[in-house]
């Protein structure tokens, strides 16, 4: 994140939309999870790393640019929680939303909704704050509400904002969301937990559902141990979109080229991206961010039998060095 794109905050921007119809009612989705007493945030203290270009090293600095300078009190009690105002870190910047119709079920609870922004990792390292484009990709409601042709529609997204995407902007998309899922992985296995009881046990949880992942995908593959599976994890691949219409949309001709528009990192619209992936298979490596403020809502996972998937190698230092935006 730019600082000086996440201090255009209080100078009247908005969130960028990702339909160009300006009647229809769009929700700003948040991207990383907002400050609260159940710790979600502390899950995304190394994305902030990686985001911020910060030291991996200083949990309480990680702390302190997701969640601001006033943490959360750790109370059930909704109306003692701090004021928002000043809760001003990463997870508080116009960069951390994205404006959606139905994201509250399509986008969070659901999953069935991708953004990946077409980008090279170190493109969205590098990111100045200038609209870039963003591949969607629409999943079957899991409940049968609705096919991905109607999740696609209820989005926002028509033949009049979306074209087919290339080749080559499959592959920076898969590209930058394979990093990202390394780059998790690498982080929940080989660096500390967060500070806090909570965040520590958040994590855990974490890191033994990766584990069990890995022990059901060596159990219904043939010729794979467990031992083969060793630091690797789950990634998409561009064979499976082979024969299939993949939209990708334009964020700055969607929202006209405002001045006043605030676009979201592509960094943490890939990680977000990543936490909806990933529970397509039943676990997750970062939390997913609250659909409204005082709520929370119990995943509804799909099965993993019957998913194709391949997996690829972590890198040694995850994949994804600690050099954010400046």
């Amino acid at each position: 994140v730019s600082t000086s794109q996440a201090s255009m905050g209080a100078g009247g921007a908005i969130p960028a939309r990702l339909c160009n119809h300006v009647d229809l009612v769009a929700e700003a989705a948040h991207l990383c999870p907002k400050t609260g007493a159940d710790c979600k945030t502390e899950t995304w203290m190394y994305v902030a790393a990686a985001v911020l270009g910060l030291s991996p090293e200083d949990p309480h600095l990680l702390m302190k640019s997701l969640c601001g300078s006033l943490p959360p009190q750790d109370t059930h009690n909704q109306e003692e929680k701090p004021s928002t105002m000043h809760n001003t870190g990463l997870n508080r910047s116009p960069c951390n939303l994205l404006c959606m119709m139905e994201q509250k079920y399509l986008f969070h609870l659901s999953s069935c909704v991708i953004a990946l922004p077409v980008m090279k990792v170190d493109e969205a390292k590098a990111w100045t704050g200038k609209p870039y484009r963003v591949i969607v990709l629409c999943d079957d409601e899991k409940r049968g509400r609705a096919t991905f042709q109607e999740v696609a529609q209820r989005v926002g997204l028509t033949r009049t904002n979306a074209t087919a995407a290339t080749q080559d902007n499959l592959d920076d998309a898969i590209a930058l969301l394979t990093q990202i899922l390394k780059f998790s992985a690498y982080t929940l296995e080989n660096k500390p937990p967060p500070p806090s009881r909570r965040g520590a046990a958040l994590w855990n949880v974490y890191k033994d559902q990766l584990a069990s992942y890995r022990a059901l995908y060596a159990s219904l593959m043939d010729g794979v141990s467990r031992a083969d599976l060793k630091n690797r994890v789950m990634a998409p691949t561009a064979k499976d979109l082979a024969n299939k219409m993949v939209a990708v949309v334009d964020l700055g001709v969607l929202n006209q080229g405002d001045n006043k528009v605030i676009y979201p990192d592509p960094l943490l619209l890939a990680f977000k991206s990543s936490v909806n992936w990933t529970r397509k298979f039943a676990f997750q490596m970062i939390a997913e961010a609250e659909v409204v403020d005082s709520s929370q809502h119990q995943r509804d996972q799909d099965s993993v039998v019957g998913k194709e998937v391949e997996f690829g190698s972590n890198c040694d230092d995850g994949s994804l060095s600690y050099g954010g935006h400046t």
